[in-house]
């Protein structure tokens, strides 16, 4: 309501220039909405949302609704043995995944949700590597050469890094001592 009483009071007070501000305000919210299309689950807003890490809700807007094209893209690029973390509650092989292993350590074709990848300080190794894929908006897809494979899993062993619990759904980082 404070949002529509500001452009009500802009509109009628300042002019030619606050018109022009409120309506270019007004098409980048409706244009920002209309972007996402299918994807209005993931919507969150355009200075809340990154490509890269998920807003700072402990709801996130991550719940597994990407799997199905997780599975599309999988199967357009004929990869039929990889690694998945995705949070959810939906049962991949229900939706007609199989060949999947838990994510634990770097293997050739990874794929895993933003919620778990940056709630879940066990997949710190996977942030500052570059994702083939976007899957949706909450799935990262990895592809890794034996070369990649034999660098992280060293990196992770000079950290050593505690296995996680590989449940469905990660530890939270709360930011509480």
């Amino acid at each position: 309501m404070l949002g529509a009483l500001s452009i009500v009071w802009l509109w009628t007070k300042y002019g030619i220039y606050s018109k022009v501000i409120v309506a270019s305000l007004m098409l980048w919210m409706f244009l920002s909405s209309i972007s996402y299309g299918h994807d209005s689950l993931a919507y969150f807003n355009e200075l809340g949302s990154s490509p890269t890490e998920p807003p700072a809700l402990l709801g996130s807007i991550d719940w597994g609704q990407d799997l199905d094209k997780l599975e599309d893209t999988l199967r357009a690029r004929r990869i039929t043995s990889y690694s998945m973390r995705y949070f959810g509650i939906a049962d991949p092989a229900k939706h007609g995944m199989s060949g999947f292993t838990g994510l634990s350590q770097p293997v050739e074709w990874a794929a895993i949700s933003k919620f778990n990848l940056y709630s879940n300080d066990f997949y710190a190794w996977l942030r500052d590597e570059t994702p083939t894929a976007r899957i949706g908006n909450t799935i990262l897809l990895y592809h890794f050469s034996e070369a990649d494979i034999a660098r992280l899993r060293a990196e992770i062993h000079g950290r050593r890094v505690a296995p996680a619990n590989n449940t469905t759904t990660p530890r939270l980082r709360l930011g509480i001592n």
